[in-house]
């Protein structure tokens, strides 16, 4: 057979075994490491979560969102396959150290849920500091992910060293344009205006815990909420009410303020049901799907929260695969607080969406 002359960057086709070369060897690598951690993003989220295999869907958002930032990774270093840069050789071996640094945090937390090692269950800015913590993680990982996404294509058109610089301020850029598309998606798909007519029928009404008081008193905002849980209650549209909610430092329970607050109103304690162990809204969709729909086995579910929070809480509804309706309380903030927890919100739900946390 007559000797095939391909250029060095096409010879680890050529069909006579020539060795790959190192550069080519490399970026291969690179590849298959960043889908291994592609899938040991999903199955930390769907296990942590305990949710099954069988749950997983590519089409969720948050999944959709990993995927994709994978394949733009796995498309640059194919691109650099096909090309033969001056600074290609420095410029892969760059990536690749990249991604095993994005691999960390997602290994650290992997050690810390395989042998059930516990973190404080203290708050820090108002969540549970294991949260923080997961949530921190995360983010330095995707931050790299993203960084690499940049360097990569900034590397095939650009040549000098400030590409580093660069590839820094626009992942900062993207990551600022992600959060700024995430709120002005839960403006447009807003869910504020969702009513429950005097007609309908839920077999139980979960109201979402929120910030308790001093003196045991539930926050304007989880006043809201119940308020509007004892509101559908006197019209029938539901004969039992869900309370959730844990408790922060200094105070009763947030299902035990709210209980209490329903009980001052007249209704009857077998008309509640108080879950008082979860501490953020993951947990408490959580229980949702795996106490209420699964183990009682309750067919239709309204769940009670804000206006700003809504959407999040449906998206979260969507990952756990749990069918229910959300209403929003009548509560009105002022304009400064609302655009604050609807900006909190959508970082939450953009948080959510890649890391389900």
């Amino acid at each position: 057979m007559k000797d095939i002359n391909l250029p060095l960057q096409f010879q680890f086709w050529h069909p006579d075994g020539i060795d790959v070369s190192r550069d080519n060897k490399i970026i291969l690598l690179s590849i298959f490491l960043i889908f291994f951690e592609l899938a040991c993003i999903y199955y930390l989220k769907y296990n942590v979560n305990g949710l099954r295999l069988s749950d997983f869907s590519i089409f969720v958002t948050g999944n959709m969102i990993n995927f994709v930032i994978t394949i733009l990774i796995a498309g640059g270093l194919l691109a650099h396959l096909i090309t033969d840069k001056k600074n290609k050789a420095s410029g892969i071996r760059i990536v690749l150290s990249l991604i095993v640094f994005s691999f960390i945090p997602v290994f650290v937390l992997g050690l810390l849920y395989f042998f059930g090692i516990s973190l404080p269950d203290s708050y820090l800015w108002g969540y549970p500091i294991r949260k923080v913590i997961n949530g921190i993680l995360f983010f330095m990982s995707q931050f790299i992910l993203i960084y690499i996404i940049i360097f990569l294509f900034n590397l095939l058109f650009e040549k000098t060293l400030i590409i580093y610089l660069k590839a820094f301020i626009r992942t900062i850029y993207v990551i600022v344009l992600m959060a700024l598309i995430t709120f002005i998606y839960t403006l447009i798909f807003s869910v504020d205006e969702i009513m429950i007519s005097d007609e309908e029928y839920y077999d139980i009404g979960v109201v979402l815990g929120a910030a308790v008081w001093s003196y045991d008193k539930p926050s304007p905002v989880f006043e809201g909420r119940i308020k509007k849980s004892y509101e559908l209650f006197q019209k029938g549209v539901i004969p039992e009410i869900q309370l959730t909610g844990g408790n922060a430092p200094g105070e009763i329970t947030e299902a035990e303020a709210a209980y209490n607050y329903l009980r001052n109103l007249g209704v009857s304690p077998i008309r509640m049901r108080v879950e008082k162990n979860s501490s953020t809204t993951s947990e408490q969709i959580r229980y949702i799907r795996n106490n209420i729909l699964r183990k009682e086995k309750y067919k239709s579910i309204i769940i009670i929260t804000d206006k700003f929070h809504l959407r999040r809480v449906l998206e979260m509804c969507r990952f756990y695969r749990v069918e229910a309706k959300g209403v929003a309380s009548d509560y009105n903030l002022g304009w400064e607080k609302e655009l604050f927890y609807r900006f909190r919100d959508s970082v939450g739900l953009l948080l959510f969406w890649i890391f389900a946390i």
